[in-house]
């Protein structure tokens, strides 16, 4: 084996360790784009879930505070009917009917 046999190898063996280096840089740059590919993906989403999440809890609040409201007028109705009560009265069929379903009655005479 001459001199130039081991230049040969010692200039083949710097390539491939070059090479190995070139492709462990480029392994490691890629892989650092993609988890910020992947932190930024992330961010975005969970921004979005709170907005969401924002959006619905108004919601929410809207719905409660009509429920509340309904509440409210349904107690002032039935307080305006108590105040107003007629022992003659004869209670319609649409009155009957409520009163039925609400006390568990089938709703049909």
């Amino acid at each position: 084996m001459g001199r130039a046999a081991v230049t040969l190898w010692w200039r083949l063996g710097g390539a491939v360790a070059l090479a190995g280096l070139v492709w462990g840089h480029g392994y490691t740059q890629g892989r650092a784009a993609q988890e910020a590919r992947h932190a930024r993906a992330v961010a975005a989403i969970q921004t979005q879930i709170m907005r969401e999440a924002d959006a619905l809890s108004m919601r929410a609040l809207e719905l409660q505070q009509q429920e509340a409201d309904l509440s409210t007028r349904a107690m002032e109705a039935e307080d305006a009917a108590r105040s107003d009560f007629d022992a003659g009265r004869v209670p319609s069929p649409d009155s009957l009917r409520r009163l039925k379903g609400r006390w568990g009655g089938t709703g049909r005479p």
